[in-house]
């Protein structure tokens, strides 16, 4: 199997040209090395001996668009479904878990802290999953499955296009920390498979429209973690720690596997009259590949997150 770079340049007319990317080994327990750096200090990680992963929303990419003029393109990948991004959301989840016991936090678990009452006020979604579209990023638009693990609800305010509502939390949360003794802990895990983008130039010989880009598993710069703390010396106390990727977004070293199809279906009524000369690509992923690439980025951003709360609590 290949992927392929694609592209649309012209003023109404498209051309694409694929260039075949060489395949490289991927070992299975591979960690997606993901380079963070830990914003408003480190008090949070120093109040509380127990942790509780309050909930971790993953959001998979699942189609982009891109359009300028008349041109376009709508690459949907096909090949995971909603069970398959639900178990590895319960791997991460997991994984995490492993992390924070080893790193000495005695873990309590995600349902014994929801009960809180402050907690179980937060509208939740039913069935920890939706699906949502929007722009999220500079990238275009994307259609994506949002879901958190069976263990950690998805709360509505959470994971949302922004992440405006996250640090809002910490206020809402400060009582319920100080009450149940434990660090609140929140990451937010977001995953892209294309580079997918349009652009217009405009110069001496006219107006010139590109739409294109390339096949590549992304770990997006919206995926930051969120720690909470309240309590401690002083009750009325809440800090928060927050782990930022150091650059916009970081594609996997791994190229991601699968197939391209050219014009796999025709557009539809509402794309067409977006992209009359656009056209509807299919990338059909390969779904162990895929998998590989989705556990060696969660585990590379739960190593990072939990790798810096080991350096700040052996700090004097």
């Amino acid at each position: 199997m290949h992927v392929s770079t694609f592209k649309i340049i012209g003023v109404s007319l498209a051309a694409f040209t694929l260039a075949p990317i060489a395949a490289r080994a991927q070992d299975a327990n591979a960690v997606m090395p993901l380079p963070y750096t830990l914003h408003f200090g480190d008090k949070a990680f120093k109040v509380h001996t127990k942790a509780s992963i309050l909930s971790y929303p993953i959001t998979f990419m699942q189609a982009a668009q891109a359009s300028a003029g008349d041109i376009g393109i709508y690459l949907a990948m096909r090949g995971p479904s909603e069970a398959d991004m639900r178990a590895l959301s319960n791997e991460a989840f997991d994984d995490l878990s492993a992390r924070l016991t080893a790193a000495g936090y005695e873990i309590v678990p995600s349902p014994e802290s929801a009960r809180h009452a402050d907690i179980a006020a937060l509208p939740k979604v039913p069935g920890n999953g939706k699906w949502d579209s929007g722009v999220p990023d500079p990238y275009g638009k994307r259609v994506w499955f949002m879901v958190s693990p069976d263990r950690a609800p998805l709360y509505t305010a959470l994971g949302s296009k922004t992440g405006a509502a996250e640090p809002q939390l910490a206020y809402k949360l400060r009582k319920a920390s100080s009450e149940l003794n434990t660090m609140m802990v929140l990451p937010r895990l977001v995953i892209d498979f294309s580079t997918l983008g349009a652009a217009t130039a405009s110069g001496s010989k006219g107006t010139t429209f590109w739409a294109g880009g390339k096949v590549q598993f992304m770990v997006k710069a919206s995926s930051i973690g969120y720690a909470w703390s309240g309590g401690g010396k002083r009750s009325d106390l809440y800090v928060v720690s927050a782990f930022y990727p150091k650059k916009r977004d970081y594609s996997s070293p791994w190229p991601l596997q699968g197939e391209l199809t050219k014009g796999a279906r025709p557009l539809s009524p509402e794309l067409a009259r977006q992209m009359s000369g656009g056209r509807h690509d299919v990338f059909t992923v390969d779904m162990d590949n895929w998998r590989t690439q989705v556990r060696a980025a969660f585990r590379g951003y739960n190593k990072a997150m939990v790798d810096a709360m080991i350096t700040s609590k052996a700090k004097k």
